[in-house]
């Protein structure tokens, strides 16, 4: 009996010795109950990016979060033992889609994350600190939106259509942290009349995974930094009431058109003798727009 101990344990020092056992498991016994292993570096490196674990809606509380103490024989961390809490990420950021990363808890834990993310982020359930603080420098400014069809407001998880005009004005007041980790941020904005409405999206995207995530929104790109109108001080008023209602019409430019439908799915493009012929095409309209040396000579949908 004795001899079989003795052989058990020096099995369990060879397997952590090649990494396949998380330090803080041997002497643990194998009954993990989602605690995170003790085993603890002595501080994170310097230039180590800081997360913030997200809150989760109540119905998908009961599974965890995607971390865990150990990396054989993985179980979910709790909800509770997570939310709210920070940790530091130990390894660089682009390994996070080959391999489980390690993150530092503030009380000096490690714990592993999982080696995917279905939504398309490379830490899933987080925030990361650099990128709201980064985000504060929206907050004061004047911002115009570039999708007059309606945003979304999240609630939770529940995606609520709100209704927004093209180039409506708006305020930055906050910027907080989200509910979701590929739109971690959650941007308050005033309109004129002083209602509010929030918007999630990202600032940085130092989380997402630029190959497998194709719909999280950044905020530069849905809202115009600068007035458009005085970019443009020689349109027409005719022409602006028209870009506000997301109509075109024949010998509008190239940047009317972008103003009014926003950037296209993609252009075709050929040059001769004659100059430029482009073939704007706009999925969401179901429309292809013709434009020649510059300017709209047609369109069909």
């Amino acid at each position: 009996m004795k001899k079989k101990l003795f052989l058990f344990v020096v099995l369990m020092v060879l397997l952590a010795g090649c990494g396949l056992i998380a330090p803080g498991i041997i002497g643990a016994g194998l009954s993990f109950k989602e605690e995170p292993t003790t085993f603890a570096i002595e501080s994170p490196p310097l230039n180590a990016e800081k997360v913030v674990f997200l809150p989760k809606p109540e119905q998908l509380r009961k599974y965890g979060y995607s971390y865990s103490g150990r990396l054989s024989g993985r179980v979910n961390i709790s909800y509770e033992q997570l939310v709210g809490k920070t940790a530091h990420v130990l390894d660089p950021l682009e390994e996070g889609l080959g391999k489980n990363l390690r993150l530092q808890l503030e009380d000096g834990q490690i714990i592993f994350s999982q080696s995917f993310s279905i939504m398309g982020t490379i830490l899933a359930g987080v925030a990361f600190v650099s990128e709201l603080e980064g985000a504060q420098k929206y907050v004061g400014n004047t911002v115009r939106y570039k999708r007059g069809e309606g945003g979304h407001r999240y609630i939770g998880y529940e995606s609520i259509p709100v209704g927004i005009n093209n180039l409506e004005q708006f305020t930055v007041i906050r910027v907080t942290y989200g509910l979701i980790d590929d739109r971690p941020l959650c941007f308050w904005l005033q309109r004129e009349d002083g209602s509010q409405i929030d918007w999630h999206g990202l600032d940085s995207g130092i989380n997402i995974d630029k190959k497998r995530n194709l719909r999280s929104p950044f905020f530069f790109e849905e809202f115009y930094l600068e007035d458009p109108k005085q970019l443009h001080p020689d349109w027409s008023e005719e022409i602006w009431q028209l870009v506000q209602q997301r109509k075109i019409r024949i010998g509008m430019t190239c940047d009317m058109l972008l103003l009014s439908w926003g950037k296209p799915t993609e252009i075709n493009r050929s040059v001769g003798s004659w100059g430029t012929h482009e073939q704007f095409v706009y999925r969401d309209y179901d429309s292809y727009v013709y434009v020649e040396n510059g300017k709209i000579t047609s369109w069909q949908n």
